[in-house]
């Protein structure tokens, strides 16, 4: 990988990290938006039918607003990427142009290939909520409650569960899904530069990489760059590509450049 992309990658980095910041407020709102829902329900419903409600008021819509809003936001960096490449300035009419075509890709991008990704995380936030409406119940059998003081609780280590575990979920979905976004942005731009080009995996020099992740770096480098379409060996096209398997996509960092052959 050449200097020049090296040097571009620490401004793509600090701009991607300026998004993923949204993000985790976007994405604490948007769980946030699926407990209430259960609260608001349960707060007139029998405290014995608590666990049969939860499906039916815990939704995807939030999080698939959250990743609607999102997953746009990383056409700004895929237009950072394209000039890079070209070597061309920023702030004209035609980067306006590309922005738009960007956010629309992106968006598409997003319906094709993570209604999975929504669907599990909303399932995890109904499996949540089910272990804190068991952990009420049985120590309300524990402590003999009765119904003020199961519903008092209900509210109390809900709420707990949000900010202990809901908070921390929202920074690695966030985290995860800029990542997917950002790379696969970058790829739209490289391929409206409409040249020949080559992509290498960075770490980025963080600490705590995969071994997976790593190889994949050093072998890009030693190939001196891939083509379009060839994997990496994990077998990713990219960092965060939806393909991936859990383990190699979940609070990756990595990041893909590119350069044009010239």
């Amino acid at each position: 990988m050449k200097k020049q992309t090296k040097l571009f990658e620490k401004q793509f980095i600090k701009s991607r990290n300026a998004i993923e910041k949204k993000g985790i407020t976007m994405a604490k709102a948007a769980l946030t938006e699926q407990y209430n829902a259960f609260l608001k329900r349960a707060s007139n419903t029998d405290f014995r039918q608590w666990k049969d409600i939860v499906e039916s008021t815990v939704k995807e819509e939030p999080i698939q607003k959250f990743m609607e809003r999102y997953y746009p936001m990383s056409s700004t960096l895929a237009v950072m990427v394209r000039n890079n490449m070209l070597k061309a300035k920023a702030e004209t009419e035609e980067d306006k142009i590309y922005n738009s075509v960007f956010q629309l890709k992106l968006t598409q991008f997003l319906n094709d290939t993570k209604k999975e990704s929504i669907r599990k995380i909303t399932n995890t936030t109904q499996d949540a909520l089910r272990k804190v409406i068991n952990d009420v119940l049985d120590e309300a059998d524990t402590q003999g409650w009765g119904i003020p003081e199961i519903t008092s609780n209900l509210y109390k280590q809900t709420k707990a569960n949000l900010i202990g575990n809901g908070y921390a979920r929202a920074r690695a979905i966030a985290q995860t899904e800029v990542i997917s976004a950002s790379n696969q942005a970058s790829q739209f731009a490289a391929d409206s530069t409409g040249y020949e080009y080559l992509k290498f995996w960075s770490t980025s020099g963080l600490p705590n990489i995969r071994p997976s992740h790593i190889e994949a770096e050093q072998y890009s480098n030693s190939r001196d760059g891939l083509k379009k379409d060839e994997t990496f060996p994990n077998g990713l096209l990219y960092p965060g590509d939806p393909n991936g398997s859990a383990e190699e996509i979940i609070n990756c960092r990595c990041t893909i450049m590119h350069e044009i052959v010239w």
